[in-house]
């Protein structure tokens, strides 16, 4: 947030030389970095939505195969109570 102000304000002498994380001083350059990464949260749901994304088309192979067995079950059902 500090970044976009600092972009969108014309008239400020205000400027990020530097900056603590954790015990490890680091640049101005890998605050910038770092601001520019996606919130903890979001990180979280595309991990969520890559690892789902492999396990739902299983879900889908494996459904599409016992509906055709179901369907053909039923036609020979319907064979044998025809009297073929």
């Amino acid at each position: 947030m500090l970044l976009e102000y600092l972009k969108s304000a014309e008239e400020t002498t205000m400027q990020i030389k530097g900056g603590l994380l954790g015990d490890r001083l680091i640049t101005a350059q890998e605050i910038s970095v770092l601001a520019k990464l996606p919130s903890r949260e979001e990180l979280i749901a595309k991990v969520v939505g890559l690892l789902q994304s492999p396990i739902s088309g299983l879900v889908n192979v494996l459904n599409g195969n016992l509906q055709g067995f179901v369907g053909i079950l039923h036609a020979r059902a319907k064979q044998l109570e025809e009297g073929g």
